[in-house]
């Protein structure tokens, strides 16, 4: 047997396993010198799993109770026993993977999913504590979500927010083995879009008339066509009003409303704006609306 080389050893196993089973691999060469024992080595990714001594030409077993480590490319050696003139030879790898099931996802926003406006960005995490080659799938109100996203990362980031993208996220996690489904759902996400003001803002009038037709106090109502969130200002000639004030008083919690009684002192022009809630950056104006006792009137006003 000194001198000689082996041919190339076959390494058969099953290609993946559940964590925490036990399971068996096999070594053989398909020709055996005579007389020689061979050296059998499990080595995963250079890392000796075990060997085995075969006497009389039987194939190499081995036992491995499945780790997280066990996780990667396979690969036997044969060489001869306490014989260092035969010269090694090596099996094809073989790709091992560990089957952990999908256990415990929970979904994670950032920024915070109570805090977007419209035109952000966001990227919504789905994490498990155990798993391994999971798939992940998205919903939104129990319907698949419309954006694309990798399903085998997790995440989820949409890059331009609207309105529509408001709702309850869940992530699935999920692996198979075997023709088993292991699987996982989150817990519900809520998401809020906010909408910014924008577009027209209209300022409605309501009146109190005396018996005499003489207009006695005046309630004005400010709305306007987008936003979530808003927030209203009043001003009298160009002056903001502030609450309560010595003539009148503003309905919170919004401050859409304006009341007041109608006398000379409150008489002018007035407008409303309306701002986001929570920066109160940009505003957008009412038009302007000329409210006079004198005159009996309630009219606009161009400017």
């Amino acid at each position: 047997s000194d001198g000689q080389t082996l041919g190339k050893p076959v390494l058969l196993g099953p290609p993946e396993a559940v964590l925490g089973t036990v399971e068996e691999f096999f070594c053989e060469l398909d020709k055996v010198p005579g007389g020689l024992s061979v050296l059998y080595k499990l080595f995963k990714d250079d890392y000796l799993i075990g060997d085995y001594s075969a006497y009389t030409g039987e194939p190499a077993k081995f036992l491995i109770l499945v780790k997280h480590t066990h996780d990667g490319r396979f690969i036997c050696e044969a060489s001869g026993q306490n014989n260092t003139e035969v010269t090694p030879s090596f099996s094809d790898p073989k790709r091992f993977k560990v089957i952990e099931k999908a256990e415990a996802a929970r979904i994670t926003s950032e920024p915070d999913s109570e805090a977007l406006w419209e035109g952000e960005s966001v990227t919504l995490q789905c994490s498990v504590i155990s798993g391994t080659y999971l798939s992940y799938e998205w919903q939104l109100n129990d319907s698949l979500v419309v954006h694309r996203y990798n399903r085998s990362r997790g995440q989820l980031t949409i890059q331009r927010l609207s309105t529509s993208d408001s709702g309850v996220y869940s992530c699935l996690a999920s692996n198979h083995f075997n023709g088993s489904l292991y699987s996982t759902s989150t817990t519900a996400l809520v998401v809020r879009v906010k909408e910014p003001v924008g577009g027209a803002v209209s300022m409605k009038i309501f009146r109190t008339v005396e018996h005499d037709f003489e207009i006695m106090s005046v309630w004005l109502q400010c709305s306007v066509e987008r936003g979530t969130v808003p927030h209203y200002y009043w001003f009298l000639n160009n002056t903001l009003l502030k609450n309560p004030g010595l003539f009148h008083f503003v309905l919170r919690p919004d401050d859409s409303v304006l009341a007041f009684i109608l006398d000379p002192q409150s008489t002018g022009i007035y407008h409303c704006e309306a701002a986001n809630a929570f920066n109160n950056v940009t505003r957008v104006q009412s038009p302007k609306r000329l409210i006079s006792k004198e005159g009996n009137c309630v009219g606009p006003v161009s400017v």
